[in-house]
């Protein structure tokens, strides 16, 4: 799949007029939407939670109407796109063009009716080679189109306003100039309307921890292999993934090497793979992954960056050693977690409004040191925000 669109998430931050940030790119896999979703603190359900296109390839997206509850259908869309053929392509940007072409500088299309946009693009019929009114009104005209001018004598050809033919005809078919295309967008009639919650059927990619695009191991060029290659799906069988190396023409999937791999954990990169010899260490990490809940799977990752994992075996004891901490999502500070700890052992009818006017770096410093805690910026987790993630070993 390619990148059809980059979106921002944000969430208010408790108590302060500033967000947590993060961008996705759509296509993606619903771990990947999780990733985000976390990065961004949108489980807080009690901040204000926006999501904004940054870039989409197909469409202008400054008339589309997003709300936070959209990814889901941001990413469907995305998909439908990822799916159009090259001519579909100029047909779906055509037809987005004509329908937001009149549109008011304050009126919004919905994200369901871009998607039904996706839809139906076969009846749309694409003249190649035609830009201006007078070519699509000789077009019009040579081809028989209009019955008002196949018995004009071809002496009288001349003499016809070719322009004012091609205008009402574009005028008639809602069509634009697209390029080096003409697009008659009246004959779009989607045979298949977007009810909210028609998706397309999942794929094994969708639901993968991690993906790998595999081959036999070759000879002597590598690029001998490169076209056969598969993508393998982890978590998967052991049967499985020996059954697919049989398939390249390797005895096991041991004997097979890895062209590209894609992770839905960011912390575990394609380098940590030194060889296919390791692969039922990453296809153990992605069974432990799938155990956990999605606040457990934030902590996972957390911890491996506390723990600067870099190998699977580090991995694997970061995950065995998961239940050995504790969590804080919203603390990005010592100052903020010293806040966050009194509110938690105070009355419970005390006021915690009044410890956000009170200034506690030392004592904050301090209880970080009896706890054993640490505040720790993670730049590649939150790749996006400021905000660190915090924990603390348990005692």
């Amino acid at each position: 799949m390619s990148t059809q669109m980059t979106i921002e998430l944000s969430a208010e931050k408790p108590r302060k007029h500033e967000f947590y940030r993060a961008t996705l790119d759509l296509p993606a896999t619903e771990l990947q939407i999780e990733d985000a979703l976390s990065k961004a603190r949108f489980q807080n359900e009690s901040s204000k939670k926006y999501i904004d296109i940054e870039e989409a390839i197909l469409f202008d997206p400054s008339h589309l109407s997003v709300t936070a509850d959209d990814i889901h259908m941001l990413n469907y869309l995305a998909k439908r796109l990822d799916s159009l053929s090259e001519e579909d392509e100029i047909k779906f940007e055509a037809l987005y063009y004509a329908r937001t072409r009149g549109m008011k500088e304050d009126e919004q299309i919905q994200v369901g009716s871009v998607i039904n946009m996706t839809f139906g693009l076969n009846m749309i019929p694409l003249a190649v080679n035609i830009g201006t009114d007078y070519e699509l009104g000789r077009f019009v005209v040579e081809n028989d189109f209009d019955e008002r001018f196949e018995n004009v004598p071809d002496a009288a050809l001349s003499y016809l306003d070719y322009k004012s033919i091609g205008k009402e005809f574009r005028e008639r078919d809602d069509g634009v100039f697209y390029g080096k295309y003409y697009v008659p967008t009246r004959y779009h009639e989607p045979d298949n309307l977007y009810d909210g919650t028609h998706v397309l059927p999942e794929s094994p990619s969708d639901s993968a921890v991690f993906s790998l695009l595999v081959a036999k191991a070759p000879e002597t060029d590598p690029d001998e292999v490169l076209k056969s290659a598969q993508w393998l799906h982890l978590p998967e069988s052991k049967d499985e993934m020996n059954a697919l190396a049989k398939q390249l023409g390797a005895s096991q999937i041991e004997d097979c090497v890895f062209y590209d791999f894609k992770s839905s954990i960011p912390q575990i990169e394609g380098f940590m793979l030194q060889s296919m010899g390791d692969i039922d260490k990453l296809n153990e990490l992605a069974l432990n992954y799938l155990t956990l809940s999605a606040e457990e799977r934030t902590m996972f990752k957390a911890v491996m960056e506390r723990r600067h994992v870099t190998t699977l075996d580090s991995a694997i004891a970061a995950f065995r050693s998961l239940y050995d901490y504790e969590f804080s999502l919203d603390a990005e500070n010592s100052d903020d977690f010293f806040k966050e700890y009194l509110a938690h052992h105070l009355p419970t009818n005390f006021d915690t409004r009044w410890l956000d006017g009170i200034r506690s770096d030392i004592d904050a410093d301090r209880l970080l040191q009896q706890l054993g805690a640490e505040v720790k910026f993670n730049e590649n987790y939150f790749s996006n925000s400021t905000a660190p993630c915090f924990y603390h070993i348990a005692r």
